[in-house]
């Protein structure tokens, strides 16, 4: 199956165990990244990675999503206690 990005909150659920954006969201205006990265957090399973490119939005701030501490990546786990 083939999806937009900009369409993936119309595709069926998914349920990733990763997801590396890296060098796609920079192609949006700034309130489209955000977006998408709600998104893209939304179709992760529970302890799932969400990978991005350094300095993409970097104060995008989810409750589903706990950031790295490792500041060299921007890397973001969805929380096993969220759905």
């Amino acid at each position: 199956m083939r999806n937009s990005i900009l369409e993936l909150n119309i595709a069926p659920e998914f349920e990733m165990d990763a997801i590396c954006c890296r060098n796609v969201l920079m192609q949006f205006r700034y309130e489209v990244q955000l977006e998408v990265l709600d998104v893209l957090a939304k179709c992760l399973k529970p302890n799932g990675l969400l990978l991005i490119a350094p300095g993409e939005p970097m104060s995008w701030k989810h409750l589903l999503m706990s950031r790295s501490t490792n500041r060299t990546a921007q890397a973001y786990t969805r929380n096993s206690n969220n759905s």
